[in-house]
């Protein structure tokens, strides 16, 4: 199952009046400082979600990447965690935002389109440069997006739940959403878009499992593990970049010890580095 980034994702026809969708208490940073420790990511106490959320959007990760104890997946790398801490922080989405229009839309060819109020007309390999672009931010889709799609599992399947249903059951609702054809679908997540929510889950279930475990999510460094990447090192000796056997357990932005200790009176930490230097103290 594959869907296309929602990065500058147009949602035409929603409201752009934030008032009409009540905003969550802001929470703690969800980005620790360089140098802290990793931080432990157990779901037991969410910043954004409400349980039922966590419950309802966990389960629809653990089918785009399924896995177990044996096999780690999603649930075991805790990409719902990461995505709770995204969307307590900056509005759901550290970039560029625009929840105003007129909106940009990518064409392809080499001729604009007709003009069309609302929409700047833009080549779509440049659509990604122009940040986000919806009515709704981050946060308002989930919360939308998440009531209607549970709404969707009740319609088709007297009023159970999207968590009680079988695994095949669960993947023809998702396949329902991303195709976003059926016309239940449409009518229900109006005036959402349902393959634009789904393209911002399965965006945020990769990024969960494949960003910096200090942002809440690849747990363990299972996403890192599972394709060979080292993560954060600050440096490799010649003699390991020549060694075609070298190789180094995975490592976390926050693992890394803090090189300009000394500035702020931390001799301990550049002390670190300097024993950790290939060619010895650098001072």
């Amino acid at each position: 199952m594959t869907g296309t980034l929602a990065t500058a994702a147009v949602v035409p026809g929603c409201t752009t009046d934030r008032a009409t969708v009540p905003g969550p208490q802001e929470g703690p940073s969800a980005v620790p400082q360089p140098g802290v420790q990793v931080p432990e990511a157990t779901g037991a106490a969410t910043r954004f979600l409400n349980p039922d959320q966590y419950e309802l959007l966990e389960a629809m990760a653990a089918r785009l990447i399924p896995g177990d104890e044996d096999d780690p997946g999603a649930v075991q790398a805790g990409v719902v965690d990461y995505i709770d801490r995204l969307l307590a922080t900056h509005e759901g989405y550290p970039q560029r935002t625009y929840t105003m229009g007129p909106f940009a839309r990518g064409y392809e060819g080499d001729e604009e389109p007709p003009a069309e109020p609302g929409i700047v007309w833009v080549p779509a390999d440049e659509l990604d440069r122009y940040g986000w672009q919806a009515g709704q931010t981050p946060r308002e889709l989930y919360r939308m997006g998440l009531a209607r799609f549970q709404e969707l599992v009740a319609a088709r399947h007297g009023g159970a739940s999207f968590v009680e249903l079988s695994e095949d059951e669960q993947d023809a609702l998702i396949e329902a959403i991303e195709d976003d054809e059926d016309d239940d679908v449409g009518e229900i997540f109006d005036p959402i878009p349902a393959g634009t929510f789904f393209e911002l889950v399965h965006k945020h279930v990769v990024e969960g499992f494949l960003a910096d475990p200090m942002y809440g999510g690849n747990r363990d460094m299972i996403g890192w593990r599972l394709i060979g990447f080292p993560g954060a090192q600050r440096a490799y000796s010649p003699e390991e970049m020549v060694d075609p056997d070298f190789s180094r357990p995975p490592q976390s932005l926050a693992m890394l010890p803090m090189l300009h200790g000394a500035h702020r009176g931390d001799t301990t930490a550049l002390g670190s580095v300097r024993r950790r230097h290939p060619n010895g103290p650098i001072d």
